[in-house]
C-alpha cells in the first residue's frame, strides 16, 4: 500500500468516523422495525406433511419381482399430477368445507419424492396448522380412494398421516435472522448514505472538514465570542476587561 492508497484510506475512516452516530441511527431504527415486521406484521405460515407408499399389493405371496417395483416407480409421476388435480383437490374442498378455490388449494400443496423411492412426501402449507393437518390429511385418505377407480388399483398405502405439532415453527418467520439481515444490510446502505452526504455536503463546520478538505493540518482556531451590549453599545468582551483592570 502506497501513501497515497494510505491517505484515502484515513480520509474515508475519518468520514465514517464523522458519520458514525447517523450510520447507527440508521441501523437501530432497521432493527426495531425488522422486529416489529417480524412479530405483529407477518402472517405465520405453517408447513405440515403427510407420506403416502405406492406399493403394489401381492396376490402371490413372497418376494415382489423386479417389474413390479419398477411398475410402481414408474406410476409415481402419474400420481404426483393426480394427487394435485382438480378432480382430487374438489373433492377435498367439499370434504373439510373449505372457502377456497381449487387454484388457490394447488397453491398449497407440493408434492416430493427421491429417486427410486416409492414413498411420497405431501407438503401443505397454511396459516393455520389444524387446518393444514386435515388438508393433508383428506387429500391423502381422498387420493387413495379415488385412485381405486381413476387407475384400477390398489398400491396406495397411508405411511405417515400429518400431525398437529406444539413445537412447529413458521417456515416464514424467523426473528432472529431477519433482525440480523436488517442490521447487515442497513449498515451497508447507512454507511453509502453518509458517505454521499459527505461528498455532496460542500459546507466546512469543523477542523476536521477543513483538514479533509484542504488535506492539510489546522494550525490554529479562532474561538467563538459573543458580544455584550452596554449602554447601548455593542462592546467586545477583552476590550471590557481591559478597561476593568
Amino acid at each position: 500500500m502506497d501513501v497515497e492508497d494510505s491517505k484515502k484510506l484515513k480520509k474515508m475512516f475519518k468520514i465514517f468516523r464523522k458519520r458514525i452516530s447517523f450510520v447507527i441511527s440508521f441501523v437501530f431504527l432497521a432493527v426495531i422495525t425488522a422486529a416489529i415486521i417480524s412479530s405483529y406484521a407477518i402472517v405465520p405460515v405453517y408447513e405440515v406433511s403427510t407420506q403416502i407408499l405406492v406399493n403394489q399389493e401381492r396376490t402371490i405371496p413372497g418376494d415382489r419381482e423386479e417389474r413390479d417395483i419398477q411398475l410402481d416407480l414408474g406410476l409415481i409421476d402419474t400420481y404426483r399430477d393426480i394427487i394435485k388435480s382438480t378432480v382430487i383437490l374438489e373433492k377435498v374442498i367439499d370434504k373439510e368445507n373449505l372457502n377456497m378455490t381449487p387454484e388457490a388449494l394447488f397453491d398449497k400443496v407440493t408434492i416430493r419424492t427421491n429417486d427410486n423411492s416409492q414413498v411420497v412426501n405431501i407438503f401443505i402449507v397454511d396459516e393455520n396448522q389444524s387446518r393444514a393437518v386435515e388438508i393433508a390429511n383428506t387429500i391423502t385418505e381422498t387420493f387413495q380412494e379415488e385412485i381405486q377407480t381413476l387407475m384400477n388399483t390398489n398400491n396406495v398405502n397411508i405411511l405417515s398421516p400429518a400431525v398437529v405439532r406444539s413445537d412447529l415453527e413458521p417456515i416464514n418467520v424467523n426473528p432472529i435472522l431477519n433482525i440480523a439481515l436488517a442490521g447487515f444490510v442497513s449498515f451497508i446502505f447507512g454507511t453509502i448514505i453518509a458517505f454521499l452526504m459527505e461528498f455532496l455536503d460542500q459546507s466546512l463546520k469543523s477542523e476536521e472538514d477543513v483538514e479533509l478538505a484542504l488535506g492539510v493540518p489546522v494550525l490554529g482556531v479562532i474561538s467563538p465570542f459573543v458580544m455584550e451590549k452596554e449602554a447601548g453599545q455593542v462592546v467586545h468582551p477583552a476590550l471590557k476587561r481591559r478597561e476593568a483592570q
